[in-house]
């Protein structure tokens, strides 16, 4: 019993010898397990592996751009999906593949040898690695590690939105050694740009390129000592249809039914609610824009530049409309002053091509004043006195105090109508009649000579009305042109890289 005891711990040692050995059987052959042994029996992965202190390990660095993960403008940061090539040598991990079955080439872990501690220097994630995987690496018999790696990078990007939606943007991925110096490790690039032969499509971006450089950088920390950086530079161009159909032709129908309120008669009543509804439309519009370009007071986008343009240009149609409202709404208050009526009414009305729409009304109004031929048929026989034609300034007076009220003329015209009555029913003689019809002659006189007052205060506000109707018209013409120069303005700065302002 007590030798039983006593070879108990020699028993379970080998058992787990066992077990190693047959988990190790059934993971890799014999050989290459013979091998992976020897190579890791006395590796130490925290000391660089060079023969000698001096000596600089050279890194070559390559990167393959599989997908655009994600754009966050607002932050202004790129996700991206790659895959990382890097490649050195180790000294330790050197064999003859004589003494080892013609063994050339084996896979490690990356956790069980020295890698260089290649950083993205503009990483926006919260680990330093950066979302680098932590893959196996491949091994050549000469020491020549490769290790391949899949990586989510999320890396700072400033972005430059002046063009917006038409922009290109270029943003960067700087690699370099986070504590290791040149002298030490070497970092450098196999090729002058990155492969994306695997790029997967975007919806909102277009890949141009990805080129590569290498650069060395001196701190003020270390100035004896470069640091070489590799920057790989990924060019985007924004993909514009979708924010062409989204906020630029919006804003351009918008715009353009406010055109379409110079064609509402000033009574109406609701040329003031359609511009201030439209520019509530583009305000609204302009928020929206807000919210998808960073925050920056740097630049002023082109779209901003543009929706603050036709903002501003409908805020004066708004207050050139309350213009037009007050000239049309004048009355007979004032006379149209000559010079008003020559440089609107003759000139710019023919300019304009609405002089045949003046003309019209001005010809419905000689049609439905009084004529002097209408006038003159009511004209007395045998030379009775008539103030229309002989301006008797008496009757005239008379004709002005018979102004103060529609009763008392009505009451006064009962009254002689009355009294002559009673002198023709007693036998009077002609003169009697004469005084008659030259009363009735006073009368037509004074509706006549209202009736020319009417015509005329009509004919003043009238021409106020026309003046009115032909700023609706001139300022159509003007805005269409300045609504159609700030549109090809913009597209015609986001084409040629040109900024506005």
């Amino acid at each position: 019993m007590g030798r039983m005891t006593r070879l108990a711990p020699f028993t379970l040692a080998a058992l787990f010898l066992a077990a190693t050995t047959c988990i190790h059987g059934q993971s890799m052959e014999p050989q290459e397990y013979e091998l992976v042994t020897h190579l890791l029996q006395d590796y130490f992965p925290l000391v660089r592996p060079v023969a000698n202190h001096r000596d600089v390990i050279d890194v070559f660095m390559d990167m393959t751009l599989v997908e655009i993960v994600n754009m966050d403008e607002e932050n202004q940061i790129m996700v991206t999906s790659v895959r990382m090539y890097q490649q050195w040598r180790d000294v330790n991990l050197q064999w003859d593949p004589k003494n080892f079955y013609n063994i050339t080439q084996i896979t490690l872990p990356s956790t069980a040898i020295w890698k260089p501690d290649i950083v993205l220097y503009n990483n926006a994630n919260d680990n330093l690695e950066g979302g680098i995987r932590q893959t196996r690496a491949l091994v050549d018999s000469d020491g020549t590690v490769t290790w391949k790696t899949l990586a989510i990078l999320m890396s700072a990007c400033e972005m430059n939105p002046l063009f917006f939606p038409f922009d290109i943007q270029n943003c960067s991925l700087k690699f370099g050694s986070w504590t290791f110096h040149g002298d030490q490790i070497n970092l450098q690039l196999n090729v002058t740009s990155a492969d994306t032969s695997m790029f997967q499509v975007n919806g909102e971006w277009d890949l141009i390129g990805m080129p590569a450089t290498r650069e060395v950088s001196y701190y003020p920390c270390c100035p004896e000592h470069a640091y070489p950086i590799v920057t790989f530079y990924v060019l985007l161009e924004r993909r514009s249809l979708f924010y062409m159909v989204n906020l630029v032709l919006p804003c351009v129908l918008i715009a353009s039914i406010v055109l379409l309120g110079f064609f509402l008669p000033s009574d109406a009543g609701e040329k003031i609610t359609l511009t201030i509804t439209i520019l509530l439309a583009l305000t609204v519009f302009l928020l929206l824009v807000s919210e998808t370009i960073p925050p920056t007071s740097e630049v002023i986008p082109l779209i901003g530049q543009f929706y603050a343009s036709i903002i501003v240009l409908v805020g004066i149609c708004a207050a050139l409309t309350v213009i037009v409202l007050s000239i049309h709404h004048r009355g007979d208050s004032t006379h149209v002053p000559r010079w008003v009526h020559t440089l609107f009414l003759v000139k710019l009305a023919t300019l304009l091509r609405v002089r045949n729409q003046i003309s019209q009304s001005s010809m419905e109004l000689e049609l439905h004043g009084p004529s002097e031929a209408d006038v003159s048929s009511v004209s007395p026989r045998g030379g009775v006195l008539n103030p229309i034609f002989e301006g008797d300034d008496g009757i005239e007076e008379q004709h002005q105090q018979q102004d103060d009220g529609a009763e008392r003329r009505r009451s006064l015209a009962e009254k002689e109508g009355s009294a002559m009555e009673r002198q023709l029913s007693t036998g009077g003689d002609s003169s009697i009649i004469e005084q008659y019809i030259t009363s009735i002659s006073k009368n037509v006189s004074y509706f006549v000579r209202q009736g020319r007052e009417e015509d005329k205060s009509q004919k003043i506000a009238t021409e106020w009305q026309e003046v009115a109707m032909v700023l609706d018209r001139l300022f159509m013409v003007v805005f269409t042109f300045l609504i159609a120069l700030v549109a090809l303005s913009t597209l015609l700065a986001a084409a040629l890289r040109v900024p506005l302002l």
